[in-house]
């Protein structure tokens, strides 16, 4: 059996001679760095110590090594009592940048590691995450600490900016948005361009004006869509049931459509719906134009020759130019496909 005086030896005993999971070495070799240079250690690290001397108790069995014996050596680093200094997570700006510092906690090091767009990096030398001040960073550090931690300790410049947001806490809107207060309709989250553009539309609940302000790119508020064709009128990029496609003619009518360019009609389910829509297009006295009809050739159609020209397509992949398009309609097909036993099998 291996003499073993104290808990240090047996902490570098474990990296050197067991084999541990990377988050366990990691944790142990810190633990070694911070008694080194700290001279102490909190009495949550001895507690996971002492969970990981009996989570290897198999591989010290090997060795002739009993945890009974192992958990009463004792440590020559001081040991203080864990406060919420070293449970909390630590949010702070320093020379423009952010640092964030937390205890040890495995899910959080790996749902911040798989962060797509986070700008920090782990700074081994005084073990906390950086990354330059921006607004979205900090969110992401605020956002990400209060999954996983239950106390955050904030630095008095950070309290500021956060305190400073308390102000906006209520707001509902932060995209442009049209909404209906009181029978009156009017534009929440505007600006003076987007202002300036729409001055020449009257705001009401007719189709054709939810049309025109979606073209802005101004969203409609949930509670003005009360209808299918309100609903349909006031999004830019609908979606239309295959077996209900020719419904749509007379709501494009409604919001002056003059222009139909229909792309991606492939299977012969899809041709029957398309050449019904075109019949109907045409008895409304709608515009239409099918480019597979060239021979699968894409037509570059000039949309910018009419007022509300539209786009239909039959297929998820982009096939036709959009430019100018004041409405993109995907058509989908909800139906259950039957499959049908084959007696031979």
């Amino acid at each position: 059996m291996i003499d073993l005086n104290n808990k240090e030896q047996l902490v570098y005993y474990m990296v050197t001679n067991l084999r541990l999971s990377r988050y366990d070495i990691r944790f142990l070799q810190n633990l070694e760095k911070i008694s080194l240079v700290k001279k102490r250690i909190t009495s949550n690290q001895v507690e996971l110590v002492d969970k990981l001397i009996e989570k290897y108790e198999r591989q010290f069995v090997k060795n002739q090594m009993f945890i009974k014996e192992l958990a009463k050596l004792p440590w020559k680093t001081l040991v203080v009592e864990t406060t919420d200094e070293y449970t909390s997570a630590h949010i702070g700006i320093v020379d423009d940048n952010i640092i964030l510092k937390t205890p040890y906690n495995k899910a959080f090091i790996t749902a911040f590691r798989n962060l797509s767009q986070s700008s920090f990096v782990w700074d081994n030398t005084n073990k906390y995450y950086i990354a330059d001040l921006s607004t979205f960073s900090l969110k992401l550090a605020v956002r990400m600490t209060a999954i996983f931690f239950n106390e955050i300790r904030f630095s008095d410049n950070v309290k500021k900016i956060l305190n400073q947001q308390d102000y906006y806490k209520d707001v509902k809107y932060w995209t442009p948005t049209y909404v209906g207060v009181n029978g009156n309709y009017m534009i929440a989250s505007t600006n003076s361009a987007l202002d300036e553009a729409i001055k020449h539309i009257t705001l009401n609940k007719e189709p054709i004006t939810l049309a025109e302000l979606v073209r802005y790119g101004i969203d409609i508020d949930n509670s003005i869509l009360l209808t299918d064709e309100e609903r349909f009128a006031g999004s830019y990029n609908p979606k239309v049931e295959l077996t209900n496609i020719c419904d749509i003619v007379p709501w494009l009518k409604n919001i002056k459509c003059d222009y139909v360019s229909v792309s991606g009609v492939s299977l012969s389910t899809n041709v029957k719906f398309k050449n019904e829509l075109k019949q109907s297009l045409e008895i409304a006295g709608i515009r239409y134009n099918d480019y597979n009809d060239a021979g699968g050739f894409m037509l570059k159609d000039n949309m910018s020759k009419y007022k509300f020209p539209v786009v239909i397509k039959f297929k998820l992949i982009s096939d036709t130019n959009h430019a100018n398009t004041a409405k993109v309609i995907t058509v989908v097909n909800s139906q259950p496909v039957n499959l049908e036993k084959n007696e031979t099998m």
